[in-house]
């Protein structure tokens, strides 16, 4: 955006049915999310929610515990979050069980220690347990922690067994200045850096990326820190033999060569992690100022930090960004860093000419007010999302109240990434939303419902049944279409004597209109695929309800529903 272009902030009005359009403008065809609750109304934002990413961003200092875990996923859930960004990488150590980083200082209480539980492992049953969906936060090119003479001090061998850190290892993959020194630490940079120029160091990350990718069921790989801490470095021997050129009489080109590593780091993570996961989100959290054109004199990613996420979602190298734009909204538009007016320069950039998603952030210290503020702006220019920074902030300003009461008072759905969901042939949706990839499936039936292993044969680790009454309380299985297509629907239930004969499964498109409905005798075929028909479907999120009202006296099992 220019200084003389305002985008589509001036051009919705606050008026409910503007917003929804201003926001479908920008949303593919159909993309709006099942409403996991009827929309509420709200003093705070009048736009019902239907698909939008409302992620929590939870840093590695603050958690301790699986207690503490289970405490975090119950308020964003609580709250209708649908995402935790869930830091397990800092500088080089893991928050995680791994083979390829050493454990870190405070989950083992040294570096390379033994650790004796997976806080990874717990945040991905704590929140898939509560239909939350987590994606591992990694600081990419920290190296380590330069804060204090303390930290720097921390870092030393791991215990017998254990992988021992990759600065300790690879010493040369540090960033240098033009003398060829590398950063001091401690220093007032927070951290010292790997040098994106250096192949090892792309190879060896996107190797970490894809280990958690392969390993733990996240739904998400959020990378943070994927950049140069500055303009001084790297003059690393590699770097500079990749160039070719003399630095000092070749600027520009310069300048471009380290942007051009920075999205090479970007692309091997993305294309490691495509390989063991391709259904998952790839998001970056990048710099809040792409170039100061407004004349702010502030730091930016493009020119400081040689980060280009325009050039990233071009390149189809990742799918979501995320702007750390922590800062209020000004009385004058575009303003010193005026929050309205960099969400429209990153929507612009990365949304309308790059084809990807923004879940635009928001620093939770500004307060219940300017949050709400901001949210219902992201909502009225049409982002995909928000990014609230962070748990803690969020709890210390007690903004959980404010917001289920206010502008996340209706679940939302996640908008589905067109482009990776166009690849999925098969979409399974079980009737627990663990098991389900939530952006594309997702299962929603009231308390009445009740989940039981008793008979053999269920899908994945159980299944709710219900009795049959003359009652409106389906079981509903949601699935999402990128473009309209033409699909088989199978149905898997537990059979049993006390099953209804007429188990009537209703078929709708995304535009509601019924398709089909078809009565199944549960007490047969139990444990394994039932077809109930092929239909035409339409782009967006379809559904498939498995009824109550048909005749009383016996139950119907909801366990999955197979699309393909």
């Amino acid at each position: 955006m220019s200084e003389s272009s305002v985008f589509l902030r001036r051009g919705c009005l606050a008026a409910v049915v503007l917003l929804a359009a201003c926001r479908a403008d920008l949303l593919a065809p159909g993309a709006e999310g099942p409403p996991l609750a009827p929309p509420t109304a709200s003093s705070r934002s009048a736009t019902p929610a239907w698909a939008e990413a409302r992620a929590l961003w939870v840093t590695r200092y603050e958690y301790d515990s699986p207690a503490k875990i289970a405490t975090i996923m119950q308020k964003a859930a609580d709250a209708n979050f649908n995402i935790v960004y869930f830091q397990v990488r800092g500088s080089g150590d893991a928050y995680y069980v791994s083979s390829l980083e050493p454990c870190a200082v405070s989950l083992c209480g040294h570096l390379g220690g033994t650790p004796t539980w997976d806080p990874l492992a717990v945040a991905v049953q704590e929140a898939h347990s509560r239909g939350l969906q987590v994606h591992a936060w990694l600081n990419i090119m920290t190296a380590w922690g330069s804060g204090s003479a303390t930290t720097c001090g921390l870092l030393k061998a791991s215990d017998a067994g254990q992988p021992l850190h990759p600065l300790l290892a690879h010493p040369d993959w540090a960033v240098v200045n033009s003398a060829g020194a590398r950063q001091a630490c401690p220093n007032n940079e927070e951290y010292t850096y790997f040098s994106p120029g250096i192949p090892a160091v792309r190879t060896h990350i996107a190797r970490v990326a894809a280990d958690i990718a392969r390993r733990y069921a996240v739904d998400g790989i959020q990378l943070d820190r994927i950049r140069y801490p500055g303009t001084a470095w790297s003059y690393d021997s590699p770097s500079k033999t990749a160039f070719g050129l003399d630095p000092a009489t070749s600027a520009t080109a310069w300048a471009d060569f380290r942007r051009s590593q920075v999205l090479k780091a970007e692309k091997e993570v993305y294309d490691s992690v495509r390989v063991v996961k391709p259904s998952i989100a790839i998001s970056a959290d990048i710099w809040p100022i792409y170039i100061d054109k407004w004349g702010w004199n502030s730091s930016q990613g493009f020119k400081d930090y040689f980060q280009d996420p325009l050039a990233w979602a071009q390149g189809g190298h990742f799918d979501v960004a995320v702007p750390m734009t922590y800062y209020p909204t000004t009385p004058t538009y575009c303003a010193f860093t005026d929050w309205s007016c960099l969400l429209d320069d990153h929507l612009q950039r990365i949304q309308t000419t790059g084809g990807r998603h923004v879940y635009i952030g928001i620093g939770a210290k500004n307060g219940a007010a300017e949050v709400d503020k901001q949210i219902a702006l992201a909502r009225q220019q049409g982002a995909m999302g928000v990014s609230l920074y962070s748990y803690n902030t969020v709890e210390s300003n007690a903004l959980w109240t404010s917001l289920k009461s206010g502008p996340f008072a209706a679940k939302a759905g996640i908008p589905p990434l067109s482009w990776k969901t166009a690849c999925c042939t098969s979409i399974v949706v079980d009737n627990n939303n663990a098991g389900n990839n939530i952006s594309i499936a997702y299962a929603e039936m009231s308390a009445n419902w009740t989940s039981s292993s008793y008979a053999a044969g269920e899908y994945g680790t159980d299944y709710q049944y219900a009795s049959t009454q003359a009652v409106s309380d389906p079981a509903t299985f949601w699935f999402y279409l990128p473009s309209a297509a033409t699909r088989t629907v199978s149905a898997w239930w537990t059979s049993g004597s006390n099953r209804s004969t007429t188990a009537p499964y209703v078929i709708y498109n995304a535009a509601a209109t019924k398709l089909a409905t078809v009565n199944a005798n549960q007490q047969l075929n139990g444990g394994k695929w039932n077809t109930l028909g092929t239909f035409s479907f339409t782009a967006g999120w379809n559904k498939v309800q498995l009824s109550r009202w048909t005749t009383a006296g016996s139950t119907v099992v909801a366990d999955a529903i197979r699309v393909q």
